[in-house]
Formats: C-alpha cells, structure tokens, sequence
C-alpha cells in the first residue's frame, strides 16, 4: 500500500529536511550533520554498501511503517546485489 513519489529534484537539502521534519517524506540521503533540521538518521547496515546512507524521518515521531518499510527495501536492495557478485 506504499506508493512511492519523488520530490523535485532541484530541491536543496534544507528544503527537503523541511519537509520531513513536517512528516510530509522521508529520504534517503548520506552522512551530515541534520541536528539543525529536526530530523532523525536511521542507518542502513549492510556489508555491501557502499557509503554510509540513512532514511531521514521526523526526530519527534515514533518510526512508522513507511519508514520500515523502505529500509527492509534496501537492504533487500543491496542483498540482492551480493548475490549477483
């Protein structure tokens, strides 16, 4: 029941932290520091990636199934990856 929609991609970083601080998206974006932004990093582990990456969601809202969702995803995403190796 997730449906996936991509913001403008001329979007700066501030703009998009904005937005998710709102709770309108979450993001997939690298390593900074977002302490200024009210936005949470949840890290993606993996052995196959290849720099760090985390989903940005809301720092003052519980992580929701959206959120779990898209890292299972990308995990899935990068395990797969290994397999093709």
């Amino acid at each position: 029941g997730i449906e996936p929609h991509l913001l403008n991609p001329g979007l700066d970083w501030l703009s998009i932290f904005l937005q998710v601080s709102a709770g309108h998206c979450l993001t997939i974006a690298p390593r900074a520091s977002y302490d200024d932004y009210n936005v949470a990093m949840i890290g993606i582990d993996h052995p196959m990636k290849m720099r760090d990456v985390y989903i940005a969601t809301p720092a003052n809202r519980k992580l929701n199934a959206t959120t779990t969702y898209t890292k299972k995803k990308i995990i899935e995403y990068f395990t797969e990856q290994q397999k093709r190796l």
